[in-house]
């Protein structure tokens, strides 16, 4: 299976990269990376939205690391 994996700025600091699961087709990009451990401190320095790095990698299940 095909995960997309999500790495934002110092997203090493907090577990990132992470395979990038939505809840929902309505969830903001900034919700989920603070539903996933992301920081506020670190959401707040980018009022446009957080910049992140997206590639795809091959998972047998998309949950694991």
């Amino acid at each position: 299976m095909r995960v997309q994996m999500i790495d934002p700025p110092a997203g090493w600091r907090y577990g990132f990269p992470k395979p990038y699961v939505p809840r929902n087709n309505q969830e903001h990009l900034d919700d989920w990376l603070l539903a996933n451990g992301y920081p506020q401190q670190e959401v707040d320095q980018w009022p446009n939205g957080v910049p992140c790095r997206l590639n795809w990698v091959e998972r047998a299940d998309p949950n694991v690391r």
